[in-house]
C-alpha cells in the first residue's frame, strides 16, 4: 500500500508516488478497475 492518499467519490485510495497520483487523477475509473482485478486474483 502506498503512502499518498487520493480521494475519489467519497473513498480514499493509496498510491505510491506523485506520478501515480497524477495518473489516478486523470482516469480514476481505469485504476480502480485494475486494482479490483488484482484483488480478485489474490
Amino acid at each position: 500500500m502506498g503512502t499518498i492518499t487520493v480521494s475519489y467519490m467519497g473513498r480514499s485510495y493509496y498510491v505510491c508516488c506523485s506520478g501515480c497520483k497524477a495518473a489516478f487523477e486523470e482516469d480514476p475509473a481505469k485504476w480502480i478497475a485494475r486494482a479490483a482485478e488484482r484483488a480478485e486474483k489474490k
